[in-house]
């Protein structure tokens, strides 16, 4: 099965980070091994948030700019620029969404993303 969100441990490490469980649109029920879509009253109450693809590149920041420059198996290079700043990231993964979650706390450990 293709991952669909970020596991248990990693919704703990972007909550972590200050990103805001309203900001997730998936959660894992207690007790249940598969993750759900959230409804608007389960964002602020889910004990394991989850976020998926489009989740996370929503906590890209917009006044920037993101491209792949080069995709090939489980490896990603990223270019992102944000005013005078660039960032050249290469990610080996299993997956592009590893990938992109790693680059999620790569931007947001640098304070690269605002609190959102």
């Amino acid at each position: 099965m293709e991952k669909i969100c970020t596991t248990k441990e990693q919704g703990r490490e972007l909550l972590k980070l200050g990103i805001e469980r309203k900001t997730s649109d998936m959660y894992w029920p207690l007790g249940f091994p598969f993750p759900e879509v959230c409804d608007e009253e389960d964002k602020e109450q889910v004990d394991y948030p989850a976020w998926t693809l489009g989740a996370l590149l929503q906590l890209i920041p917009s006044s920037g700019t993101l491209f792949i420059s080069r995709y090939k198996g489980g490896s990603v290079d990223f270019c992102i620029t944000r005013g005078s700043q660039t960032y050249n990231y290469e990610c080996k993964e299993k997956n592009l969404f590893d990938c992109v979650f790693k680059l999620v706390i790569l931007l947001r450990s640098d304070n690269f993303i605002p609190h959102v």
